[in-house]
């Protein structure tokens, strides 16, 4: 697969719901969070997609988009589907 192998990272617990967001306490290294990656509920249904970091660097808090239809409440696991940052080629072009 290009761009290294996608792995599934629980991301934590829904916190709460407002205005199709979902508010999630970090249980990963933030570092892994990337905008636009998509996350899932533990039935690997898509529920949304990664939009972004808010709070305290020692407790962030992430806001996940949710997908029209999606239904999280408070206290669901949600999992983050995460695919390493692709190499750059560093041939040039003539």
């Amino acid at each position: 697969m290009e761009g290294g192998a996608r792995e599934v990272l629980r991301i934590g617990k829904v916190s709460g719901v407002v205005n199709g967001l979902a508010v999630v306490r970090a249980d990963i290294d933030v570092r892994k969070f990337r905008q636009g990656s998509p996350v899932i509920n533990p039935d690997r249904r898509l529920v949304g997609s990664a939009a972004d970091i808010i709070g305290n660097v020692n407790s962030p808090y992430l806001l996940v988009k949710l997908s029209p239809g999606a239904s999280v409440k408070e206290g669901d696991e949600l999992f983050l589907i995460f695919s390493p940052p692709r190499r750059r080629s560093h041939h040039r072009r003539r």
